[in-house]
């Protein structure tokens, strides 16, 4: 694999620190579950690591339904939050729509 070009190292830069502030952002949301949150959180970042719900469960004291309707909040809560911050970035709100592709691509790459 080639190295990645200086500006292609900058968008990955900057689409990795809007992952993190957008996840920072939801913490306070999860405040009161935030062993949970940690769980989940894992599993939105990094779609691949995927813990079972079972276990996540079994340390949450939850059945498999509750953490799948958790991790489903989180997720939905996510793409909001990643949205509102994409739309700070952008001039016009049909950029929005861009820019959440061209990170998905590079989340992905």
């Amino acid at each position: 694999s080639t190295a990645a070009s200086p500006e292609e190292a900058f968008d990955r830069s900057w689409a990795e620190a809007l992952v993190a502030r957008s996840m920072k952002a939801l913490e306070p949301r999860w405040a009161n579950r935030a062993e949970l949150f940690a769980s989940l959180r894992l599993m939105v970042e990094s779609p691949g690591n995927v813990e079972k719900y079972a276990a996540i469960a079994s340390r949450a004291g939850m059945s498999e339904g509750a953490v799948g309707k958790a991790a489903h909040d989180l997720r939905q809560q996510f793409a909001e939050q990643i949205r509102r911050e994409i739309r700070d970035t952008v001039a016009r709100d049909e950029d929005v729509k861009e820019e959440l592709r061209y990170l998905m691509r590079l989340m992905q790459s």
